[in-house]
């Protein structure tokens, strides 16, 4: 085999396990995603709406002390509320293990209630930090009762 032939047959072998490589990603991917929340996986939701509300919370302290402008308050309460209507929209259309039901149902629960706190916030200019901190605590203890219930 001269040089030429042999360079052609080396680019598609490459290219070949190139492509078989993208393929079981993908096919990973697909896998993965399809798969039902586990406990795990709504103790990640549950973090992110404990942090969100905390942060909501606070910034409202901020706010309504005087210490942010408008433009900024407003700016990231709708980004935070993207981010907890995004979790609610995951959380309401994804399969979840049988075990994990009630759990997610609370948890879409809390995330419904963040996200008409926020939305209240980005049309009245008054967001219940109090509400929001409430809600952080709750979510912490579902975060760790469900953190428990992976590690088993």
């Amino acid at each position: 085999m001269d040089r030429r032939a042999r360079a052609k047959l080396d680019f598609w072998i490459e290219a070949g396990g190139i492509l078989i490589f993208c393929a079981l990603v993908a096919a990973w991917f697909i896998v993965s995603s399809n798969e039902p929340l586990d406990a795990e996986g709504l103790a990640i939701h549950a973090g992110d709406i404990r942090s969100f509300s905390a942060a909501g919370a606070l910034l409202s302290d901020e706010f309504s002390h005087g210490d942010l402008t408008d433009t900024f308050f407003h700016e990231q309460i709708e980004l935070i509320d993207d981010k907890v209507e995004d979790i609610g929209k995951t959380l309401g259309r994804s399969d979840v293990r049988p075990e994990s039901k009630s759990d997610a149902e609370q948890l879409k629960t809390f995330a419904d209630r963040a996200h008409t706190t926020f939305e209240n916030a980005r049309q009245k200019d008054n967001i219940k930090s109090d509400e929001l901190r409430q809600l952080a605590g709750l979510a912490k203890a579902l975060e760790d009762n469900l953190r428990k219930e992976a590690e088993k």
